[in-house]
């Protein structure tokens, strides 16, 4: 008994080592991710593991236990090395779970072999274009007076207001509505003679404060990169800072706009 009571005790320390250290580091990824927002691209990564997907644990080991779900190949995360002990490990954060993956399972676009950085050539405070010799990237922004009718309230399970724009989350305040804000106006992604455009349904969440905008730090935050080979092509971008800081990519694939990716990076 005393053994398991041992065994019992050593979990439980571990458990409050990982909180405690969750804690601790808050102040400085808070600072990080409003301070030094032009070189995020370090952690932008994407999933590839042999077997198609990889688990995502709770902590940092292999064991059977540890497993908490599973994101599949080619969904892009943000890995947070400060939250790992373990170096072989990143903590990640994806659009729908968040836990400990095992590092050699990611592939990070910024120093892949298999995609080509799109860099700026062009921009000014509402405008740039990013390109390289496979591909042309264009990004508009725009100030848009929101309609109050357009947000709703639902409660969640403790009761707290929740807040809804056209009845989806939205992303770049502290969860209260705005009613004046930047937007993304236009992403058009042109490859050869075809020209592939990302929806106005996928610009509508992604509130880009004014600050950034006046100076000029949008663009500074948006990275996109190429695989020239399939043409598989992925822009990751994060805006805010503090609660309301938040992650958003666009993937296009198979000569077609694919999807949007967005979550918060607040933790």
């Amino acid at each position: 008994m005393k053994q398991i009571g041992s065994v019992i005790h050593a979990d439980k320390t571990r458990q409050m080592e990982i909180s405690m250290k969750r804690i601790t580091v808050l102040p400085i990824l808070i600072c990080m991710f409003s301070c030094s927002m032009a070189a995020p691209s370090d952690r932008y990564a994407i999933i590839r593991d042999p077997d198609g997907s990889v688990n995502i644990r709770g902590e940092e080991n292999l064991s059977r236990y540890s497993i908490e779900g599973r994101l599949p190949n080619g969904e892009p995360v943000s890995c947070i090395n400060d939250f790992s002990y373990n170096p072989k490990f990143c903590f990640i954060l994806s659009e729908n779970k968040e836990g400990f993956i095992y590092r050699n399972r990611l592939l990070f676009l910024n120093k892949s072999k298999e995609f080509k950085k799109l860099n700026i050539t062009n921009e000014s405070n509402t405008s740039a274009i990013l390109k390289n010799n496979y591909a042309e990237l264009l990004i508009k922004i725009k100030n848009k007076i929101i309609n109050k009718n357009d947000y709703s309230i639902t409660k969640d399970k403790f009761g707290n207001d929740i807040y809804k724009l056209k009845g989806k989350t939205f992303f770049g305040t502290d969860g209260t509505p705005v009613y004046s804000t930047y937007l993304f106006s236009k992403i058009s992604l042109k490859i050869g003679n075809k020209e592939l455009l990302v929806p106005q349904s996928d610009l509508e969440q992604a509130f880009i404060p004014n600050y950034f905008v006046s100076s000029r730090k949008v663009f500074s935050n948006i990275h996109a990169y190429i695989n020239p080979k399939d043409k598989h092509v992925y822009m990751f971008s994060s805006f805010a800072d503090g609660a309301a800081i938040y992650t958003i990519v666009f993937e296009f694939k198979n000569n077609q706009y694919y999807r949007k990716y967005i979550w918060s990076e607040a933790l």
